[in-house]
């Protein structure tokens, strides 16, 4: 018994090596289909089964197994965990489920992470629901996790829907300010200052 605690150790060790790697989700994978089939209590090791066959496309079996991380999970953990089902559901399911799963995340006293945010906003964008989804990008700026360019991106992204255009090249040009060298922020804030082209032209006389 002693020596199969050290190999499935081990493993486990072996597997937080692993990911992080990149490409070596597969390794992943065979390693923990064999660990928690002796220890089927360990919740990370079910998250991380799952993160990796959602890496892969294994989306039924990813949704599975964070289901079941989500079980085990302390409570201070589990914003964590359906922020995770939440961007899953975005992959495979839909943007309605996928809100479900952030509102859960984003809404509990123990949401630390400001990328719960920064997806929520992103998915409610996807339903139309723009305030809602400025509200979820400025609430994501509050935390230190967040890559605060791509915070400014997807707020521009929501006020060019919104057809509110010069607040957008803002935004776009914050996340330049963040991050010169983002080439998507700046394609849509060059996109959003040809317009004063097409406005000059649908406004010509004649």
């Amino acid at each position: 018994m002693l020596t199969s605690d050290i190999k499935l150790d081990k493993i486990f060790q072996v597997v937080l090596e692993e990911t992080d790697r990149e490409q070596h989700e597969i390794q992943v994978i065979e390693l923990l289909k064999y660990y928690l089939q002796h220890r089927p209590e360990h919740g990370r090791a079910w998250l991380t089964y799952g993160e990796s066959l959602r890496l892969v496309g294994r989306y039924e079996e990813a949704m599975e197994a964070l289901l079941k991380s989500l079980e085990l999970a302390p409570q201070e953990k589990k914003p964590l965990i359906c922020g995770r089902i939440g961007f899953l559901c975005t992959l495979s399911r839909s943007p309605m489920e996928a809100e479900t799963w952030y509102k859960l995340a984003s809404q509990s006293k123990h949401c630390s992470k400001g990328w719960v945010w920064l997806l929520r906003g992103v998915n409610v964008m996807k339903l139309g629901k723009y305030e809602d989804a400025r509200y979820c990008m400025n609430r994501a700026l509050e935390f230190g996790d967040v890559d605060r360019s791509e915070v400014f991106l997807n707020n521009g992204l929501i006020l060019r829907a919104m057809e509110k255009y010069e607040d957008a090249k803002s935004a776009f040009q914050t996340a330049l300010e963040e991050d010169e060298n983002y080439q998507e922020a700046r394609k849509c804030l060059e996109g959003l200052n040809e317009l004063s082209k097409i406005f000059e032209l649908i406004n010509t006389d004649g």
